[in-house]
């Protein structure tokens, strides 16, 4: 329904690494070269979040040039967890489960 856009107009398909956790780097290579080939088709943004091991598993999968053109070209912002500076709202955040 989302891809559809009944009753909404949302630019963006959004996909957490839990998503290809378990995932064969073959099936993850798919999965992301056919979204990428679906977000340009349709004028939107995919946005996914990867772990790196999952990330350089798929360098067997692909060429080289089909590999940059997904993972290097495309990436707009790149967030690790070296520093509070490199993650998405720029500080640590330590939720406290215990309470």
């Amino acid at each position: 329904m989302l891809r559809a856009k009944w009753n909404h107009n949302v630019q963006f398909l959004f996909h957490d690494s839990l998503l290809y956790s378990n995932m064969d780097p073959r099936q993850r290579s798919i999965l992301f070269r056919e979204a990428k080939a679906t977000a340009e088709r349709d004028g939107e943004q995919y946005i996914a979040t990867i772990n790196q091991d999952a990330l350089d598993s798929m360098r067997e999968e692909l060429s080289a040039e089909e590999f940059n053109q997904i993972f290097g070209d495309a990436v707009v912002l790149q967030l690790t967890d070296k520093s509070d500076a490199d993650k998405l709202l720029g500080v640590h955040i330590n939720f406290d489960y215990d309470s």
